[in-house]
């Protein structure tokens, strides 16, 4: 199977620009009513949000800058079995509205996450009836919710876009902060097998499913197309 991005692997100034230490997201102060002050972060922010349970649920914070580049900034991803080996009791509901609330560094900044829109689904059953993972995530208070795109095709061009300047390319990783992300990129693979047809095929049109939940996470914020802030 090809690699769906050998450049990262090829090319070391597209990689060293790509891959990058993380550092502080620019804050500006606001200026309350009762005269105090507090400060915010200048740039906005997203989040991408892949639901899972026997497989990894995976959540990315993205931030754009002022000239429209993008940056994940921060990530989170267990399976369930990860989470009860910790001691963990609850649903993976709860364990993502637990990280949100006192793990992610950035929630209360996020103006909305990007998530796969079968959680919209009403197919879990409850002994109040069928309701859906997005529901349930809404009952534990996580509001900002909103159905990200799907295509695989069109987030790999939309990137290879973002990446055609190889000293300033437009989307970047902290890899000291996403590594999960950034090895899901480096072994990112297109599926050129056919099961309906049983042979090999030279189209490139779908991904191996197999360790990209934040590569979903990524194509549902990205492919939402969010605009950089105003100066």
């Amino acid at each position: 199977n090809e690699k769906v991005y050998p450049e990262l692997m090829m090319n070391r100034t597209l990689r060293r620009n790509v891959f990058i230490s993380s550092f502080d997201i620019p804050k500006e102060p606001i200026n309350l009513p009762n005269g105090e002050h507090k400060f915010k972060y200048s740039w906005p922010m997203s989040g991408g949000l892949d639901y899972g349970t026997r497989n990894k649920s995976a959540f990315t914070v993205y931030a754009r800058d002022y000239d429209g580049t993008h940056y994940s900034i921060w990530e989170w991803g267990m399976t369930m079995a990860e989470l009860q080996n910790k001691g963990f009791k609850g649903s993976m509901v709860q364990a993502i509205s637990q990280m949100l609330k006192t793990e992610c560094p950035y929630y209360t900044s996020i103006d909305t996450i990007f998530a796969d829109p079968s959680l919209w689904t009403d197919n879990v059953n409850t002994i109040n009836g069928m309701t859906s993972i997005w529901r349930q995530l809404v009952d534990e208070g996580i509001v900002k919710l909103a159905k990200g795109a799907q295509s695989d095709v069109d987030c790999i061009a939309y990137i290879k876009s973002l990446w055609a300047s190889e000293s300033d390319p437009q989307f970047r990783i902290f890899a000291d902060k996403c590594p999960q992300q950034m090895k899901e990129l480096e072994n990112l693979l297109w599926d050129d097998w056919s099961e309906a047809m049983g042979y090999k095929r030279d189209l490139k049109e779908s991904i191996v499913d197999k360790d990209n939940h934040f590569w979903d996470s990524l194509k549902y914020y990205i492919m939402s197309r969010p605009q950089p802030p105003k100066k």
